[in-house]
């Protein structure tokens, strides 16, 4: 929603399914460089292929989109 796309694209599910698995998606910000740097490191974690470099959970995210948002207030 933030990059105005789909991060990954194909011809059928499993062609979507193959993408995900492939090097990442291109960023939000590279597509709209209107992305807060803070939301596209959050992102760049949602993204990540390797699953130990998610997050864990839905807390997870959530404590870093505060912390992210306080300290991109600061600035």
């Amino acid at each position: 929603m933030l990059a105005g796309e789909l991060p990954y694209s194909g011809d059928s599910v499993y062609a979507v399914m193959m993408a995900r698995t492939r090097p990442p998606a291109k960023s939000a910000s590279e597509i709209n460089p209107d992305v807060p740097r803070h939301l596209q490191a959050l992102l760049d974690r949602c993204m990540a292929i390797e699953p130990s470099d998610r997050y864990g959970s839905v807390a997870e995210v959530l404590s870093d989109l505060g912390a992210s948002t306080v300290r991109a207030r600061m600035r």
